[in-house]
């Protein structure tokens, strides 16, 4: 028997992990190392705003003439957090950007 699947939505890596780990929910954090430019600040929050992407915490350490930021968000795709990171890299004054991904407890 021949089963067409092309009607059929398409699995994300999301709902992948969601129907693995029950419970857990995908989290994000973005470390951005920049000069020591406040505009950081206003162009990153400006363009995860754009995204529509609801931050969790944002914690700025100054560390040997350079601000480290580390920035936390729920409710994004592994893809669309990939994104994000290589837009934040985009910004002037930004050195270098990692992304990490962790899974947490689900938080309703």
């Amino acid at each position: 028997m021949h089963q067409d699947i092309s009607s059929q939505p398409t699995a994300t890596a999301d709902d992948i992990w969601s129907r693995c780990l029950p419970g857990f929910k995908l989290t994000h954090r973005i470390y951005l190392v920049a000069d020591d430019n406040l505009e950081v600040v206003a162009s990153a929050a400006s363009r995860l705003h754009r995204e529509r992407v609801s931050v969790r915490s944002w914690a700025i350490t100054k560390r040997d003439g350079v601000f480290e930021h580390k920035i936390a968000f729920d409710d994004v795709g592994e893809r669309q957090a990939r994104t994000l990171r290589e837009q934040l890299l985009e910004i002037e004054h930004v050195l270098r950007a990692r992304l990490e991904h962790s899974f947490a407890r689900g938080r309703e």
